[in-house]
């Protein structure tokens, strides 16, 4: 997977849970969302920091899979 992507993941989950500030609803709710926040922190962190992980990532390879899919999805959508 991309930083990219995992990054715009943290950008949604960050924004998404700002109610983290000024309501509480439980205990279980408050938990999870507090882990979904920091699980993509810490995702973010290895790729760009991990001295295995990030000597290992490479960006171009990571977004390969998608290509073709992405381009099937798109000429589907034309010919129907």
């Amino acid at each position: 997977m991309r930083r990219y992507t995992q990054e715009l993941y943290l950008l949604v989950f960050v924004t998404r849970y700002l109610d983290l500030f000024y309501s509480f609803i439980s205990l279980y709710n408050t938990s999870m969302k507090l882990i979904f926040i920091g699980s993509s922190g810490c995702i973010i962190w290895y790729m760009r920091k991990h001295k295995v992980v990030s000597q290992t990532y490479d960006a171009e390879q990571a977004g390969a899979y998608a290509r073709p899919l992405l381009r099937s999805t798109a000429f589907s959508h034309v010919v129907q």
